[in-house]
């Protein structure tokens, strides 16, 4: 897609950009998301309710993910039941005990 000289370049925030909060400086967001998995023993999934495949297939490929990066996570779905796309493998929520809430 070709845009006109007139418009106005879009605003992104590139993975490997430091970016300023509050005059400081912060870390990259992709190594900020990748401290904030290593700080965590348990991490738990949410998406939004009412599910799509492109929200439970997210959900499912992220908590693969993390497992197969991070063997010693312990790694929980959280959302609706998966309804019409129960027929996908993993997509069924975990029970997620409250005492692994904050």
């Amino acid at each position: 897609m070709r845009r006109s000289p007139e418009a106005p370049p879009r605003a992104s925030l590139k993975w490997t950009e430091n970016r300023k909060e509050n005059g400081k400086e912060e870390a990259p967001v992709f190594e900020e998301i990748l401290r904030l998995i290593q700080a965590h023993e348990v991490i738990i999934l949410h998406r939004h309710s009412q599910p799509d495949g492109d929200a439970l297939g997210s959900q499912i490929g992220l908590k693969h993910l993390l497992l197969a990066n991070f063997p010693g996570k312990r790694v929980y779905m959280a959302g609706d039941a998966a309804g019409r796309y129960a027929f996908m493998a993993d997509s069924v929520m975990d029970e997620i005990p409250d005492a692994l809430y904050p």
